[in-house]
């Protein structure tokens, strides 16, 4: 069935992948890790499919103004609905049953819990008024339950952790309709990951950017769309802030620089210019570390921050002199203020 679950996933056949996990997870046994990340994306691309169609029938609900169409779109909506709650369900059964009890290490059952409150949360999402407060509620205790393991048992940067993180305050905004409880708990997260960092291989270190960028994408979408006032970071920032800022504008960059490499950009001034930033940024992090000064066999001088060079980011300014290199420079040299 594992086989099975792998080839079925190589198609794109998700409904079949889903039934060869099921078929797994109900011997009973507690799942290696392959397992669980398999029966994990068999249920999401199964669910995710649902919730899409669930999603833009409602859309297309609310636009319709004569009465037959409306109807139609209606008795749709709640076919997609009675699909998409009986997967649902059937996960959750699982859960239950076999997933939650037999897990014996903390990293498993957190993981367990996150997708309990996480199926809870879709539910709550089409259900009616009637039904929703309980499903949110047992969203709210799963998701409740599995923070409070990962707090004691998994590092700051550990992907499952974070991703907990993204999910319930996703909920939080989403199905409870508390904005300032998801901007501070995606907040902390993010903050906490970042202290950490510094200690994660390539690897790991992409692992947990890469949640970390959705957790800052979500804060940024929040703050921008909710009612919610920041308050404004101060001028003068805290080792911690600039460390902070400096890991977010790391994350940008990295990813620009991935944009460029699979774009096959030869061109020097973008490409150089995002590895010179990126170096600047290294330095700025390591221990003791300050904004370094570029320079090349001729340079323009200017005074510029962190926040004009990284324009969008939102990051509190770093002034600091900076030496650009010029155009022709074919060699950067990077030494320390």
């Amino acid at each position: 069935n594992v086989q099975m679950a792998k080839f079925a996933e190589q198609a794109e056949r998700y409904e079949e992948m889903m039934e060869a996990t099921r078929t797994v997870a109900e011997m009973g046994v507690e799942l290696t890790v392959e397992e669980r990340s398999l029966l994990s994306v068999a249920y999401k691309n199964v669910v995710g499919a649902k919730r899409s169609s669930w999603k833009t029938l409602s859309a297309l609900d609310a636009r319709q103004t004569d009465a037959p169409s409306k109807e139609l779109t209606q008795m749709y909506l709640r076919k997609v609905e009675g699909e998409l709650s009986s997967v649902c369900e059937q996960i959750i059964a699982l859960l239950d049953r076999y997933l939650i009890p037999k897990a014996t290490e903390a990293e498993p059952k957190v993981f367990y819990l996150k997708m309990h409150g996480d199926y809870w949360r879709y539910l709550a999402e089409v259900s009616g008024s009637d039904t929703k407060a309980a499903a949110a509620e047992r969203a709210l205790a799963a998701y409740k339950a599995a923070q409070e393991l990962a707090v004691k048992h998994l590092s700051t940067t550990h992907p499952i952790r974070l991703g907990l993180a993204l999910n319930f305050s996703v909920f939080y905004y989403e199905i409870l309709g508390l904005p300032g409880d998801a901007c501070a708990l995606a907040r902390q997260a993010f903050d906490d990951s970042c202290k950490d960092l510094d200690n994660l291989n390539e690897e790991s270190y992409k692992d947990a950017t890469l949640i970390m960028q959705l957790l800052r994408d979500n804060l940024t979408l929040w703050t921008a769309d909710s009612s919610l006032v920041m308050a404004p970071p101060s001028r003068a920032m805290s080792e911690h802030d600039a460390q902070v800022s400096a890991h977010e504008a790391r994350m940008s960059l990295r990813g620009a620089q991935v944009s460029c490499q699979d774009a096959q950009v030869s061109d020097y001034d973008d490409a150089q210019i995002l590895d010179m930033m990126l170096r600047c940024l290294d330095m700025m992090l390591a221990p003791g570390g300050t904004p370094p000064i570029l320079h090349g066999e001729s340079g323009c001088v200017g005074d510029w921050s962190l926040q004009w060079m990284l324009d969008g980011l939102f990051l509190e300014p770093v002034d600091s002199r900076w030496i650009l290199p010029a155009r022709e420079t074919n060699e950067l040299r990077l030494r320390n203020k």
